[in-house]
């Protein structure tokens, strides 16, 4: 109601001054231009509405565009604003009463009216009319400017992009200022300096502005309906082809996205010299505000329409008949990764589909003491040195090049052929046979890799049987335990407990491939986190069990049955809550950008691999060392008591064996977890594979498939299906439900 009551205001207000030809004074009783209402009803037929004009308040001048076609003699009706499908949300009305200038920029606004609008070119129209501007505002020139970051829509974020004044290295300048090719990923990629909270246009502009801390953004594509045969194998031929035929985006640290400005990075300016000679301040108009005509956010404002020579008073834009755009297809599932990726702590990377191939790029460093030159694309060594020319000094790091291989030129520079470049005198020092250019390049590149993505590969194999594998045999054994009360003493029911977890983690494995459904996708990561954390506290609480069993003396402690039910109260508090309590602090952590831990990326799993180290990582790596020091201790007390005692009974010697069987699977294997991202040998990552996706079926077979354990499946199958008064011997017969009766 408050929306059509507004309309109905500005309505009334620009009738009047559409009646003139003139421009309308400047009078503190102007009124925006009118708006159609947001609930989209169509105006009646039968009466003819009003003609609207749009007026634009410029510093202290007010411009009627209807004047203007009129005298540009560009109009072939009477110009109605309305018919460009307006919206109260490129007004500055209910902005700058608010005051809330320094906060709309961290959305995604058709407009701004703060005091950076001015200088990127985003204003309202009428945020000379609606905001409080304390003095004239001037084109003066900026560091910052509106970098757009992705090609799907017009928006970007304010970023610096150029050098001090007073910066000597003029090539660096020119490396930071001119427009980069699609080829250069170097010059296109953002960087932000973390230490200061600042955003620059790529890391030559970062370096000339002496930033410290310095991030790299993430690059990410999706290339859809391409045929990989298409794509060049070229590295630069690639990038372009990316970036010309697929979507792509510059995606911001985590952690940085609460700082950044968001802004409209469109371009435009007026090309027709006739239309600017005619009225010089249509270029000022054109770069001063944001008006999209038509809902089309590729035409800036009307008057840029007007630069061009067109006629906008012919624009009809069908309000009330815009259709949805068709919906995107779905994306195509990766499978289930190998059971590898869940310990990929090396992991920095980002894919680029490109049909049934995947391009992924990741994020590098250089070895101590080398940098990335992006010219030969590869890391070499720098020399620290502060040379001194005149008054002026120069301290920074220098790559050193064949004087040869440049061309010394008479004006005091240097030619190198490689960068297609000159370098000023104050750039460089020669030294013997050798030339030194100060550079300060980063020791971060990134590189991009092309890769098969749907092929299904041995280890996804592997994977798939050994996780079925240990799901049907962790399920006999809790039908086994369940089914024989005699097995649910307090070590039978942690194991059960052990097996629910790892039930549950395989599930949830199994759905990680899942990632054409993102909310799915980020909860199965979640879930898939929490219960292979519960895995491992399961295997610490069965290593400290079977110490606490046997204590120091080397024999099971007496009275087990008394304080179980405690125990087993406290064991699950530990190995059930705790890692509740590590995945919400990561969530929490990753949702408010405090720290990217990357749930649901790529699969549906953790695809940070320094954020995986800390988050599971590190507890898995205490756990894995209290159970090695557990079992040493229990062996060590068993090796005494043999030492001073000739036996031991049978019921502790079995559950002994019992323990040790266990070794294989409390955790053990997946010592090799750590070494395998880091050692990159094959071999180690098929035995990881198979030792750890088996894991359930080595606790089966140290639990269930075992002289004890059969002979009191025989015992339940007797009592359980032998009549009590005829039976004097049964035979339970394995696999079926039939029971022979012998009597005598």
């Amino acid at each position: 109601m408050l929306i059509l009551i507004f309309t109905v205001m500005l309505f009334c207000g620009f009738e009047k001054a559409a009646n003139s030809s003139v421009p309308a004074p400047n009078t503190t009783g102007l009124q925006p231009p009118p708006f159609t209402p947001a609930s989209g009803i169509q105006p009646s037929l039968s009466t003819p509405a009003p003609v609207k004009d749009l007026l634009i308040q410029y510093h202290n001048k007010t411009i009627s565009t209807s004047s203007l076609l009129i005298r540009l003699n560009m109009t072939s009706s009477p110009f109605d604003m309305t018919r460009m499908c307006p919206s109260p949300e490129y007004s500055c009305t209910r902005i700058c009463p608010l005051d809330d200038q320094d906060q709309e920029r961290a959305y995604k606004r058709p407009c701004y009216c703060d005091t950076l609008c001015f200088k990127l070119g985003d204003c309202c129209f009428d945020y000379f009319l609606r905001c409080k501007v304390s003095k004239t505002p001037k084109k003066s020139p900026t560091k910052q400017k509106c970098i757009k970051t992705n090609n799907s829509t017009d928006y970007g974020f304010v970023m610096i992009s150029s050098c001090p004044s007073n910066n000597p290295d003029q090539s660096l300048n020119s490396l930071c200022v001119e427009k980069p090719t699609a080829t250069n990923l170097l010059r296109l990629l953002p960087v932000t300096d973390m230490e200061e909270k600042l955003t620059y246009k790529n890391v030559f502009c970062s370096k000339c502005n002496h930033a410290k801390n310095q991030t790299y953004w993430k690059f990410s594509a999706s290339c859809k309906g391409i045929s990989t045969h298409n794509v060049p194998k070229d590295r630069s031929q690639m990038l372009e082809y990316i970036m010309t035929r697929c979507e792509w985006e510059f995606k911001a640290p985590t952690g940085n996205k609460h700082l950044l400005k968001q802004c409209l990075a469109i371009e435009q300016s007026c090309s027709d010299p006739t239309v600017i000679q005619a009225e010089p301040l249509l270029p000022d108009l054109c770069s001063f505000y944001a008006f999209p005509v038509c809902y089309s956010a590729q035409e800036k404002n009307p008057h840029c329409e007007i630069c061009k020579g067109k006629d906008i008073s012919a624009y009809s834009c069908a309000c009330f008949s815009v259709n949805p755009p068709p919906p995107p297809p779905p994306p195509t599932k990766p499978g289930t990764p190998p059971l590898d990726i869940l310990f990929d702590f090396s992991s920095s990377f980002h894919t680029i589909r490109l049909g049934k191939q995947k391009t992924v790029v990741m994020n590098k460093l250089c070895a101590e003491g080398t940098v990335f030159d992006p010219f030969t694309e590869k890391c070499i060594q720098v020399s620290v040195h502060i040379a001194t020319n005149n008054e002026s000094s120069i301290n920074c790091s220098f790559v050193e090049m064949e004087l040869n291989s440049v061309r010394i030129q008479t004006n005091g520079s240097v030619w190198i052929p490689l960068h297609k470049q000159s370098y000023g005198n104050e750039s460089f020092f020669i030294n013997g046979s050798s030339l030194f250019l100060c550079m300060n390049l980063s020791r971060n590149y990134v590189v991009t890799e092309t890769v098969a993505s749907r092929k299904i590969t041995p280890r996804q194999v592997l994977t798939y049987i050994g996780c079925t594998t240990s799901i049907i045999s962790l399920l006999f054994l809790l039908g086994t335990y369940i089914a024989i009360a005699e097995l649910r003493n307090l070590p039978g029911k942690n194991l059960m407990n052990l097996s629910c977890a790892m039930l549950l983690y395989h599930t949830m494995f199994f759905l990680s491939g899942e990632t054409d459904k993102p909310h799915f996708c980020m909860t199965v990561s979640i879930l898939l986190h929490y219960f292979l954390l519960c895995s491992f506290f399961w295997m610490g609480v069965l290593a400290f069990d079977v110490a606490k069993t046997f204590g120091a003396t080397g024999q099971p402690a007496h009275s087990r049955s008394s304080g179980n039910t405690n125990a087993l109260m406290v064991y699950c508090a530990f190995a059930w809550i705790t890692p509740a309590l590590v995945v919400i602090t990561s969530v929490t952590l990753d949702k408010t950008d405090a720290f990217s831990i990357g749930y649901g990326d790529i699969f549906c799993w953790i695809s940070n691999g320094k954020a995986l180290l800390l988050v599971l990582g590190l507890p898995v790596a205490v756990i894995i060392i209290f159970n090695i020091a557990a079992l040493s201790y229990t062996m060590a007390s068993i090796w005494k008591v043999k030492k001073t005692t000739r036996h031991v009974t049978s019921n502790e010697t079995s559950l002994l064996i019992l323990y040790l069987k266990l070794s294989s699977s409390i955790g053990f294997t997946w010592i090799l977890g750590f070494i395998v991202p880091f050692a990159k040998v094959e071999f180690l990552n098929y035995l990881f594979v198979i030792l750890n996706s088996l894991q359930g079926f080595f606790i089966f077979l140290a639990f269930v498939a075992n002289k004890r354990t059969y002979s009191k499946i025989k015992a339940y199958c007797v009592s359980r299906f032998s009549p009590t008064n005829h039976t004097d011997t049964n035979e339970c017969q394995s696999g079926s439900t039939h029971v022979r009766k012998i009597t005598t």
